[in-house]
C-alpha cells in the first residue's frame, strides 16, 4: 500500500517560493578578503619565517635550519590548499543558491555545475592572486601555486559529495525502513 499524500507531504513539503538574497555572497566576499590580506607583503615568505623563528623553539627543542625551511614552505603551501579550498566550498554554496533560485532546479546536476563553478572561479581567483604577487617585492608568483590553490578547491568539493553520498544512503535507508513500517502497519 503506498503512503498517504499527507505523509509524503511531511516527508518532502512542497517548496515555498524563493528569492536570491544577497546574502548568500558575504562567506565568499569574506574569504576573498581574507586571501587579498594574505597576499600583500605583510604575509611574504620572509615575515611569516619570522614568525615561525619564534615559535619552532617553543614547539622543538632543537632547531634544525634545514628541517625549519621545509616546515615553512610546506606550511604556506598547506596555506594555499585550505584557504582556497575553503574558498572553494563558499563559492560551491553560493553558486548553488544563487543558480538554483534563477533556474528553478533541484538535484545532482545542479549541485555538480555549482562545484564546477567554484573550482573554476578558484582557478581564476588563484591565479589573478598570484599575478597581484608578482607585483610585489617581497613575493613570489608561480603557477604551482595556482594548482595547489586550485587542487584544494577540487578535493576539498569531492569531500563535500563523499559526505553527502554517505548521509543521502544513510537518508535512504532511513526512508526504506519508514516504508516497509508504513506497508506492514496498514496490514
Amino acid at each position: 500500500m503506498a503512503a498517504s499524500p499527507s505523509a509524503v507531504f511531511a516527508l518532502y513539503p512542497p517548496a515555498k517560493p524563493q528569492r536570491l538574497s544577497p546574502k548568500v555572497w558575504i562567506p565568499v566576499l569574506v574569504g576573498l578578503a581574507v586571501i587579498c590580506f594574505e597576499s600583500t607583503p605583510i604575509m611574504g615568505g620572509d615575515r611569516t619565517g619570522k614568525w615561525l623563528t619564534e615559535i619552532w623553539p617553543a614547539v622543538l627543542a632543537k632547531s634544525d635550519p634545514t628541517a625549519f625551511g621545509l616546515v615553512h614552505h610546506l606550511l604556506r603551501k598547506l596555506g594555499h590548499f585550505t584557504g582556497y579550498g575553503t574558498l572553494g566550498l563558499l563559492l560551491r554554496k553560493a553558486w548553488h543558491q544563487s543558480v538554483r533560485i534563477y533556474l528553478k532546479l533541484v538535484g545532482s546536476p545542479l549541485m555538480f555545475a555549482a562545484s564546477a563553478l567554484s573550482v573554476v572561479f578558484t582557478f581564476v581567483v588563484g591565479s589573478l592572486d598570484e599575478l597581484h604577487q608578482s607585483m610585489l617585492p617581497n613575493r613570489t608568483c608561480t603557477f604551482r601555486d595556482v594548482l595547489i590553490d586550485t587542487s584544494g578547491a577540487l578535493i576539498f568539493n569531492a569531500i563535500f559529495w563523499a559526505i553527502r553520498a554517505r548521509r543521502r544512503g544513510a537518508l535512504r535507508l532511513n526512508l526504506c525502513t519508514l516504508r516497509a513500517y508504513s506497508v506492514k502497519g496498514a496490514q
